[in-house]
């Protein structure tokens, strides 16, 4: 995906494949959310928001206002299983890595989080979703409604 000027690409892939374990009522779903800014131009000069990003890391992540590193890896481990016909629970870990350089990425000092949530969905998708979280850079509680926070469309990031 290009921006309007051409000075950069952004790329990116999520693959989480969902087990299901006793019937499908309780899963494990490991999960690697990757994404990359290339510069193209001459100057390097990009703006902040233009980076890659890592929405789908359920933690504190200090490194959010400073969006300076061109990659961003996510990989997560998560375990659900249904209370009731329309709820779900689930308990996660999750570490975010980034770098400047695709080989600089490492696991050292990287944040991390681990948690649990309550997902409420209908048959067709998520609805709303509590998140607790503790890690490496502090607690977050997050409720939402709506779009799954898990969403990483390509086509949202204008």
């Amino acid at each position: 995906m290009h921006n309007d000027n051409g000075r950069l690409a952004r790329w990116g892939f999520d693959v989480s494949p969902k087990i299901p374990i006793i019937d499908g009522f309780w899963l494990f779903m490991p999960r690697t959310v990757m994404n990359g800014t290339y510069i193209m131009g001459e100057d390097g000069e990009v703006a902040f928001w233009n980076y890659a990003r890592h929405q789908t890391f359920r933690g504190v992540s200090h490194r959010h206002l400073l969006r300076n590193n061109n990659y961003t890896v996510v990989q997560s481990f998560e375990q659900r299983w249904s209370i009731a016909p329309r709820f779900t629970t689930s308990l996660f870990w999750d570490i975010l890595m980034t770098s400047e350089k695709m080989r600089h990425i490492t696991t050292g000092n990287a944040p991390w989080s681990v948690g649990c949530g309550l997902i409420m969905h209908n048959n067709y998708e998520e609805l709303g979703r509590i998140v607790l979280a503790e890690g490496s850079q502090g607690f977050r509680a997050r409720l939402s409604l709506g779009v799954p926070v898990d969403m990483n469309h390509r086509w949202r990031w204008r």
